[in-house]
């Protein structure tokens, strides 16, 4: 089984370094998604391999997917269409607000086939939900091979005039299966789009500088979407609230807000947190000071920063009862992102207490883990990817603290603008089990 194994993993190996060196030579075609359309530029004006971003990307989301410095109505190629005349404003309340539509449909389209290697032929989600560390959970089932992880995604993305913007994206899969992620409004009420924002709706909380709908490894990210015990809270893949955030003096950024917290029925207690984090060289948050260099991706910086996260989870019993418990806990955490010209360097840790993680159980628990993720851009279309992460539950059911080790080893190759092939393989070692191979995964995507 080892040998079929090793063999399967040669053979994704293989293949994709021979679909890189076929493809990646051939003329590049621009990419044409909403954004890319409405500028007419290329997709690598914001992303390296999308959905990762440069770091006049991170800006320009930062001013409510706007170019900084008030350039955006001069960059635009769009003529939006007007909702009302601009007099109206003067006559304002006596007349309604006007507004404008994009003139292109602000639609992309994204594809994306996956054949994985994984026990049984399925891997994990990883959109949240999986413990922290599983102990004596190893399986004898066999490794396959699955054809059939392939799903079609419609984004939508869009500022509507000077103060407001909006995101969201329908993915479906084939078992017809359909979510909808991260639908929600942004409001811009200054002049200084990025100075202060409100987002109203389902977002990725302002928590860290990474997420895994901005990340080269997709959904491959436990430090966001690990739970503890029957609590079924994590940061990602969203929360539903309201978020306050912006920019000030170009380089301090914060964030705070207040979200329903996720898992278990409605809260009324409701979740708080907030993020101060501060960029040391490069291209400002705001994107009004330059990085310096030519390549979009290049600059020196550092970016230090911290959060806190407040929460009350509410327990259902696992076996089905109509008794319900709540869980309050805290996660305090703290990191450092890195640009070192070709070289991105990510390391954060958090410690996180909760005081009932287990059902029927009075006792108290906590997690703590560590992340270190490189990346390094050695082509402008073929990037590495090494990542660790630990993590330490201690939990009242158990015999003291236990770890997990987690592992991933990533290609991210661009054969076009806006279409991206990503070799993954990730493993783990658990407490208690041996070391093991997750899955190995190979993923053809195409935006449009």
């Amino acid at each position: 089984m080892i040998l079929q194994l090793r063999s399967l993993a040669v053979f994704s190996v293989a293949w994709f370094l021979l679909q890189i060196a076929w493809l990646a030579w051939a003329p590049t075609a621009r990419a044409i998604p909403a954004f890319a359309r409405r500028y007419e530029t290329s997709c690598q004006t914001c992303h390296t391999v999308y959905p990762a971003l440069t770091p006049f990307g991170d800006a320009f989301r930062r001013n409510g997917y706007r170019f900084p410095s008030g350039e955006d109505e001069d960059r635009s190629m769009d003529e939006p269409v007007p909702l009302g005349h601009e007099v109206h404003k003067d006559l304002f309340p006596n007349e309604v607000w006007p507004g404008t539509l994009p003139g292109k449909v602000p639609i992309s389209v994204l594809i994306t086939p996956q054949f994985v290697v994984a026990r049984g032929g399925g891997a994990d989600e990883h959109h949240g939900g999986s413990p922290a560390v599983e102990v004596d959970e190893e399986s004898d089932e066999a490794y396959a091979l699955n054809f059939r992880d392939t799903s079609f995604a419609l984004m939508v993305g869009t500022p509507l005039g000077d103060h407001f913007s909006v995101f969201a994206k329908v993915e479906v899969n084939l078992e017809g299966e359909v979510a909808l992620e991260r639908p929600f409004i942004a409001i811009s009420p200054l002049k200084d789009p990025a100075a202060f924002m409100i987002r109203v709706g389902a977002f990725e909380p302002t928590l860290y500088p990474f997420t895994l709908h901005r990340s080269y490894t997709g959904h491959e990210l436990a430090y966001t979407t690990v739970v503890l015990g029957d609590n079924e809270w994590s940061p990602e893949p969203q929360q539903i609230g309201l978020e306050l955030t912006g920019v000030v003096i170009n380089r301090l950024g914060y964030s705070a807000g207040v979200v329903e917290g996720s898992g278990g029925p409605f809260n009324r207690d409701k979740d708080f947190y907030g993020r101060l984090e501060y960029k040391f060289g490069g291209m400002s948050l705001n994107g009004t000071e330059p990085t310096g260099y030519s390549r979009p991706w290049q600059e020196k910086s550092v970016v230090i920063g911290g959060s806190f996260y407040r929460g009350v989870g509410t327990l259902e019993d696992p076996n089905g009862g109509s008794e319900i418990q709540s869980d309050s806990f805290w996660r305090a955490s703290g990191d450092v992102y890195s640009r070192l010209v070709n070289a991105i360097v990510t390391v954060g840790g958090f410690y996180q207490q909760n005081q009932r993680p287990i059902f029927a159980d009075p006792e108290s628990g906590n997690l703590a883990s560590v992340l270190a993720q490189l990346d390094y851009i050695i082509w402008p279309w073929f990037m590495p990817t090494i990542r660790y992460e630990m993590f330490r539950q201690n939990l009242p059911d158990a015999s003291g603290a236990v770890y997990s080790h987690r592992g991933f080893l990533g290609v991210n190759a661009l054969l076009r603008a806006n279409i991206a092939l990503r070799l993954y393989v990730t493993g783990r070692i658990d407490d208690g089990n041996d070391a093991e191979l997750e899955e190995v995964s190979l993923a053809l995507s195409a935006a449009f």
